[in-house]
């Protein structure tokens, strides 16, 4: 039997074929929509770490630092540095904060998502940073956990090691 020209296992066959590409087409609009999701959510994601920096130290951990100051730091250096001022001890916990984000967004470009701060906020903020003596020592006590990053914060103090020798011209 032929309608068209085409007997029925063609038209089974072209229907067959149908099913698919609308299969494929709904395949690839369910993808795009997922990956558009995905997005949005690592957006959301850095901005609520990016907001977390500016959350005010609590007590809590301001306790907690002068409690436990081994698992912040070497002791030594918070008998030192930060054990008799709360001021010192509130930066010190600022910065970790500030840290853990600049991670977060370093860890965006090893994954080349799109970061909304862009790189050169990020890089221009650790740049700074790593001439601060408090962020420096937090530093210190996180990059045994973060070595991918703690080697791009090396770097940046080679760098600004190596910008402090030079003479000023003017």
């Amino acid at each position: 039997m032929t309608f068209l020209g085409l007997e029925i296992k063609d038209w089974i066959q072209i229907g067959v074929m149908v099913v698919l590409l609308v299969t494929l087409i709904i395949s690839i609009v369910q993808a795009s929509t997922q990956n558009r999701l995905f997005k949005a959510q690592i957006l959301n994601d850095v901005i609520t770490m990016y907001w977390k920096t500016y959350e005010p130290i609590s007590e809590d951990e301001m306790t907690e630092l002068q409690r436990y100051p081994e698992t912040f730091m070497a002791k030594s250096i918070f008998e030192r540095k930060y054990q008799s001022s709360k001021t010192a001890m509130h930066d010190y916990l600022y910065l970790a904060k500030v840290y853990k984000y600049l991670i977060f967004a370093f860890a965006l470009r090893k994954y080349k998502l799109a970061d909304p701060f862009t790189t050169e906020t990020i890089e221009t903020w650790a740049e700074v940073l790593v001439k601060d003596d408090v962020f420096l020592d937090v530093h210190a006590n996180c990059e045994r956990y973060y070595s991918l990053f703690a080697n791009y914060i090396d770097k940046l103090i080679s760098m600004s090691k190596r910008k402090k020798g030079r003479p000023n011209k003017g």
